[in-house]
């Protein structure tokens, strides 16, 4: 890792997809195989080192939050 102490945030549609998606994992009328190498969430070992998912389809509000706790030093999980 080339910055450690930079916290990295995820989201947008593509991540709020990809956890719609693996949420459905368990279903077998779902098919779930066929994207788990495009979308994030289905097998761990495709996993980003990410420090913090916003799943949302509309996360700014999230991202707003995340941003001023990061700005004060205070926890935002």
């Amino acid at each position: 890792m080339l910055a450690p102490d930079i916290c990295i945030i995820a989201g947008g549609p593509f991540i709020n997809y990809s956890y719609l998606l693996a949420g459905r994992s368990d279903e077998k009328e779902y098919e779930t195989n066929l994207p788990a190498d495009d979308f994030l969430f289905l097998k761990v070992d495709n996993e980003p080192d990410v420090d913090l998912y916003i799943i949302s389809p509309k996360g700014e509000n999230t991202l707003s939050q995340v941003l001023n706790k990061l700005q004060n030093g205070l926890p935002f999980k």
